[in-house]
């Protein structure tokens, strides 16, 4: 954005480790440990030497259980707010991050204005959240300028520059921001024919926020659409995918809409046996 240093980023790497085993980490971490495991770990450490390159869990030929996480988030479609000095799950409204950045308006911290629909590490979060809502102010300061607790959205994120045609007061042409940010909510998210219809907690397949915003030196400006599944019961068969014969199948009526259909087919069959009917007798 113009003048801004809030900036998006890309999830490129994760890794995961055992707080109750080293068999899985790596021989260097394992060798660093002075943790004394006191839980009853089905694997022992026996702290490798550090010129093994391979974990424990390698060198036996045992794939890490987080192997399939690690390369779904590393596919890069994660992203969060560098330095967590915006707040990237939620539309701008009222929490214009762009504009009180150049105002050096006050607005709350963004772990507090997150949307949880958006963040796919909520769970993750929230033990962290409850003890930093527990610190006194000075020591809760701190703990944010680490940037240790990162809220991560999944979608889309990214900004080209544009020309507004229009001159600036030092002389030189403005240079406006188009940005777009896509978020998946975690909700009900699913495969495509897998996934489809709403569930019982109101939460629809694949529900997408996608937000367009127009930012110059002097104006920000955002339009926010939603899509997502039809908010029915439904689904689509399997057998029908790879002909292109998809078939869409109600999975669940409610009593009203039950009742509703009853009455229309019988209304239906009311108004077909008259038509029948008057036209015998005109016969």
């Amino acid at each position: 954005m113009p003048n801004s240093s809030l900036r998006p980023a890309r999830v490129v790497g994760v890794e995961f480790h055992s707080l109750s085993s080293s068999f899985w980490d790596a021989p260097e971490l394992a060798a660093a440990s002075v943790v004394d495991y006191d839980l009853d770990d089905p694997y022992p450490p026996s702290y490798p030497s550090v010129s093994s390159t391979q974990s424990q869990a390698s060198q036996q030929g045992i794939e890490n259980p987080c192997n399939g996480m690690r390369k779904y988030i590393e596919s890069g479609g994660f992203f969060y707010a560098k330095d967590v000095d915006w707040d990237i799950s939620t539309r701008m409204g009222e929490t214009n991050w762009i504009q009180a950045e150049k105002d050096d308006g006050l607005l709350p911290h963004p772990l507090e204005t997150y949307d949880e629909r958006f963040v796919w590490n909520t769970n993750l979060l929230i033990p962290l959240l409850d003890f930093r809502r527990g610190l006194p102010e000075d020591q809760r300061r701190v703990l944010d300028a680490q940037s240790l607790i990162i809220p991560v959205i999944q979608g889309f994120c990214g900004s080209s520059p544009i020309s507004t045609n229009q001159w600036g007061n030092d002389g030189r042409p403005e240079i406006a921001a188009l940005a777009l940010i896509s978020r998946l909510s975690w909700k009900r998210a699913g495969a495509r024919f897998r996934t489809r219809g709403i569930d019982d907690d109101g939460q629809v397949a694949n529900f997408v926020e996608t937000e367009l915003i127009l930012a110059t030196e002097g104006v920000t400006m955002s339009y926010a659409q939603v899509r997502g599944s039809v908010p029915l019961f439904w689904q689509q068969p399997q057998q029908g995918i790879q002909t292109l014969q998809q078939r869409v199948e109600i999975t669940r009526v409610r009593p009203r809409l039950q009742k509703a259909r009853r009455a229309l087919m019988t209304a239906t069959t009311s108004v077909s046996t008259g038509v029948r009917q008057a036209f015998h007798r005109s016969a």
